[in-house]
């Protein structure tokens, strides 16, 4: 008898398997502590403190964005008009942002997964601490995508497929490591000051521009009616083929 009462008791407090941990159950929105579970935010802005760690994914719909400064070992999912922004964030899984919003990267972040980016948003890296910033960036929509390798070095591909544009610069003694690929109307500047270790392909009607006291180790091409332009003296590769 005792077992069939215990076994009544356990059944109807069981946890559905795909439940995720709202963010609006923390003070603040903010989320602290080791989360042994996906966190879930809808209509408001949810904040991963640097303390945290999110085993699981994080996930954003409707208003509001996602700050994380902390670690996510999942994905990263923002599906509203909010952006994603990372301080110093350690991301294990992809970043997809598939509304308006932007995605935004700064620090000491470490994306160990790529950044797609599919709505009308941009995408921006800023490598403002030593070290390096490792990720593929996909930007599917008409926005843009920006990589400033500042007090440090960024490793990853671009790949522009609308009409955004491309732009990447790098300060001296840093370095960007990585194709850049453009099929839209946009176009590709990069201003080599460091080292470029890579090659850039434009393969529509965009420009391509590489400037710089740098180093360039790769190729540039290009399709008409685009122009492409060169006046970085250290270049290891072919300068402006055209397709």
């Amino acid at each position: 008898m005792n077992k069939l009462i215990i076994a009544a008791l356990i059944v109807p407090i069981s946890v559905p398997v795909n439940a995720a941990t709202r963010c609006n159950f923390f003070a603040n929105n903010v989320v602290t502590g080791i989360i042994n579970d996906s966190i879930e935010a809808i209509g408001y802005t949810c904040t991963i403190a640097r303390t945290a760690r999110i085993n699981g994914d994080l996930i954003q719909s409707g208003n509001g964005s996602l700050v994380v400064r902390g670690i996510v070992d999942g994905s990263i999912s923002e599906s509203g008009e909010g952006s994603v922004t990372l301080d110093g964030a350690t991301v294990n899984g992809n970043i997809e942002e598939l509304d308006g919003g932007n995605v935004s990267v700064s620090g000491r972040s470490s994306l160990n997964g790529g950044v797609n980016e599919s709505g009308s948003g941009s995408v921006s890296v800023t490598v403002n601490a030593p070290g390096v910033i490792n990720g593929d960036i996909i930007e599917g929509g008409p926005g843009s995508v920006t990589v400033l390798a500042q007090s440090g070095s960024y490793e990853g591909g671009v790949l522009e497929n609308d009409d955004g544009n491309v732009t990447v610069s790098i300060s001296g003694g840093r370095s960007f490591k990585g194709n850049i690929e453009e099929f839209g109307l946009g176009s590709v500047s990069a201003t080599v000051n460091g080292w470029f270790e890579g090659g850039i392909i434009e393969l529509s009607s965009g420009n391509v521009s590489t400037t710089g006291s740098g180093t360039f180790k790769g190729n540039t091409e290009h399709e008409l009616p685009g122009s492409c332009k060169n006046t970085i003296i250290n270049f290891e590769g072919a300068i402006c083929n055209q397709l």
